[in-house]
């Protein structure tokens, strides 16, 4: 998961909290309580957040604490085996991949179910 940045968030990331549930309309209001100020709808109720997006005053997690949801990758990929020589073809349609797909693909691999850093060490 991507730490909560109230930046992003309020410049129109895609919010969703620790348990993977959409948080949409994520707003800060002026108020005199600042703390308190962050609001966002979760399954149709509006909850109030810290503006770190913590649901909770604690450092102990909770499910509805704030998180920036990952991008996901798009395209597909054709890995080949040739005389034990591999390789590999990026494409941005599966109809693409498979039209050029060669007697010894052995795999196309649809890449929206990875986020962006999928297999990347944390920096």
């Amino acid at each position: 998961m991507i730490k909560f940045n109230l930046e992003k968030a309020l410049n129109g990331a895609k919010v969703i909290t620790r348990d993977g549930r959409e948080a949409s309309q994520v707003t800060l209001f002026d108020t005199s309580n600042e703390e308190w100020a962050l609001f966002a709808v979760v399954d149709g109720e509006v909850l109030s957040y810290l503006k770190n997006g913590n649901f909770k005053h604690s450092d102990d997690p909770h499910e509805l604490d704030l998180f920036i949801a990952p991008e996901m990758l798009s395209g597909f990929v054709n890995v080949f085996n040739d005389n034990n020589i591999t390789s590999y073809a990026i494409h941005k349609t599966k109809e693409q991949a498979d039209m050029a797909a060669l007697s010894y693909r052995i795999a196309c691999i649809d890449l929206s179910q990875f986020p962006v850093g999928y297999g990347l060490e944390d920096e």
